[in-house]
């Protein structure tokens, strides 16, 4: 993420073709801009305010211009020991580490302003935290629809330990012996989509890096096994949005650092 610019009252805008310079009062017109049809990919980065981010100002000002449209912003949990370790992790019921407490709080301190009319959340330790620390505690709704891909008899395990067992396995082709397959993963996801059909406006979603990949796979119509193409990273925040009448991922694994 580019550095705040100095005390200048200035903001950088820039593209991949070009970059221009910009007052603070044009700050509006830049998000007014954003929001008309310039690709998210061209700008994401690049803006800066003095003590303000790109990703504060996507989420903060751009996000909520068609509450009357249903927005998906899907946030996975903060930091484990067991993120750390690459270890898997589903079933195993481990908190977030003091860092990943303070990632839960900036996570929360970037959707202040927003106006979520529910709350889902993992009945996992670590989602939990993160939608405590992030301020949405007091709202939320236990979706056991929104937990970790089941990791069975790798639960624990590193991938390149699992590899030493089974050659370039990846849990988006192959599934996880003992726990579930892509399948199985895909239905729980569409099953939390399918209750979304009638809604609009935003919904909040503290869930999981495997599980949310595949959310995000089939709220564009893919295959779960296309959720390997998603990077996620923990404390991150994602949108999934409708461009008239097409789904559109319209923000895509924002962090803020600690």
């Amino acid at each position: 993420m580019a550095a705040p610019l100095r005390k200048s009252g200035l903001a950088r805008v820039g593209t991949m073709a070009h970059g221009l310079i910009m007052s603070r009062d044009t700050i509006d017109g830049i998000v007014g801009a954003i929001t008309a049809d310039i690709m998210v990919e061209d700008i994401m980065a690049v803006i800066t305010v003095e003590g303000i981010t790109a990703a504060d100002i996507m989420v903060a000002d751009i996000t909520t211009k068609s509450p009357d449209r249903l927005q998906i912003f899907l946030c996975r949990h903060g930091e484990t020991e067991w993120t750390l370790t690459g270890q898997h992790t589903s079933f195993s019921d481990v908190s977030l580490t003091e860092n990943g407490r303070k990632q839960a709080i900036m996570l929360g301190k970037r959707l202040q302003g927003i106006a979520f009319h529910k709350v889902i959340v993992s009945p996992m330790l670590r989602a939990q935290e993160t939608c405590q620390l992030a301020g949405f505690d007091h709202r939320k709704i236990i979706e056991p629809s929104a937990m970790e891909w089941n990791y069975g008899e790798y639960e624990g395990i590193t991938t390149p330990q699992i590899w030493e067992k089974h050659a370039r396995w990846n849990i988006f082709d192959d599934g996880a012996p003992g726990g579930e397959s892509p399948d199985e993963v895909a239905e729980r996801a569409d099953h939390l989509l399918k209750s979304f059909v009638h809604e609009s406006g935003n919904i909040l979603i503290f869930s999981h890096g495997h599980f949310s990949r595949v959310f995000a796979a089939r709220w564009l119509g893919l295959n779960a096994e296309d959720g390997k193409l998603f990077s996620l990273s923990v404390a991150s925040v994602s949108i999934l949005a409708m461009e008239h009448d097409q789904r559109v991922i319209k923000l895509w694994n924002e962090t803020a650092k600690t």
